[in-house]
């Protein structure tokens, strides 16, 4: 993007929103418009208070200037370089592992070059044992763990194909220790470079009461592992209560893009990277639902998601997923 005019109030164009898009990405916020094109007061304000914290001379500001487009471009395009772990390639979220078996994950791993998995390590939300999927009882807590022998047959599997195994749990409240030593022993059993928490079930519909909790999962998560990714809703602007900031200490977010309606475009994808860029994640792996899409629906929203993110991309839930995803994985994302 060249920028190569002065914003007066009023302007509008695809310069103002990459302008808008870049003082996002810096952590600041555009709460009543967002980077919608046009450059109001609230952009203006924005863009002074960007320059007073770096303390960038704008007391002879009139129109926004284009050494200031500039340099906010050049910070927020400047990528840091990552502090641990994260998963590279195509990826896929497995959240049962009832529709899979080591046989089709290795044809899928073979035809698609799956470089990762990322499985669902618990499945409860309350002490009630599975009947499916159970651990051992000595493995620790009573929630069950995801693992009948199919499961352990199939994560096998992807282990011997070189696969990267990752474990992933939704938080039970009030036991974020346990929930942490579990992904702790599924890491260690699987050799797994990083682990992944879902943590929105225990602030779903939250009015941020639950703040204190979050900050105190985070310290742990972050003393416990040196890599850890955390995921959530895709699309901040619908769930403003959920505390996204209190997890960026997370090596890399994962905001999860499941509707066409909200993510099919490249604009939608730009808001969301934008703002949890601005909630200081600084890596990004999106995720995309595989959920009954038309063969030109996940081309859309593959596309999309894919011009997104450089270092990785992951679909969720294997066992929605169809032929025609596994085809448009294999030409579209990366290696």
């Amino acid at each position: 993007m060249q920028y190569t005019r002065e914003f007066n109030t009023g302007d509008k164009g695809e310069d103002v929103r990459m302008f808008q898009t870049n003082l996002l990405a810096l952590g600041y916020d555009l709460p009543k418009f967002g980077a919608d094109g046009w450059y109001g007061s609230e952009t203006e304000t924005t863009a002074k208070k960007c320059a007073d914290d770096r303390h960038w001379d704008h007391c002879s500001w009139g129109p926004c200037p284009i050494w200031l487009q500039e340099r906010v471009h050049e910070e927020a395009n400047t990528a840091p370089e990552p502090g641990g772990r994260l998963p590279e390639g195509r990826g896929m979220f497995i959240q049962s592992m009832n529709t899979l078996n080591a046989t089709e994950a290795a044809a899928v791993v073979n035809a698609v070059g799956l470089k990762f998995v990322v499985i669902q390590a618990h499945w409860q939300y309350n002490d009630q044992a599975s009947n499916t999927y159970n651990w051992p009882d000595s493995f620790g807590l009573k929630q069950s763990y995801g693992c009948s022998e199919n499961a352990r047959s199939t994560v096998e599997t992807f282990r011997q194909m070189g696969v990267e195994v990752i474990p992933f749990s939704y938080p039970v409240p009030n036991k974020h220790a346990e929930v942490i030593d579990m992904l702790g022993k599924f890491a260690e059993v699987w050799e797994s470079p990083t682990v992944v928490i879902d943590p929105e079930v225990e602030w779903k519909d939250s009015d941020g009461a639950h703040k204190e909790a979050a900050l105190e999962l985070s310290a742990m998560m972050s003393e416990e592992f040196d890599s850890w990714g955390m995921t959530s809703y895709g699309a901040p602007w619908f769930h403003r209560s959920f505390p996204y900031a209190e997890f960026s200490s997370a090596t890399y977010g994962m905001p999860q893009s499941y509707g066409i309606g909200h993510f099919g475009t490249d604009e939608q994808m730009n808001r969301s990277h934008s703002e949890w860029h601005g909630y200081g994640y600084d890596f990004l792996v999106g995720l995309y639902g595989t959920y009954s899409k038309t063969n030109n629906e996940m081309q859309q929203i593959l596309r999309v998601v894919a011009n997104r993110n450089p270092f990785a991309t992951a679909g969720w839930k294997w066992g929605t997923t169809s032929d025609v995803e596994w085809e448009h994985i294999t030409n579209i994302l990366p290696e």
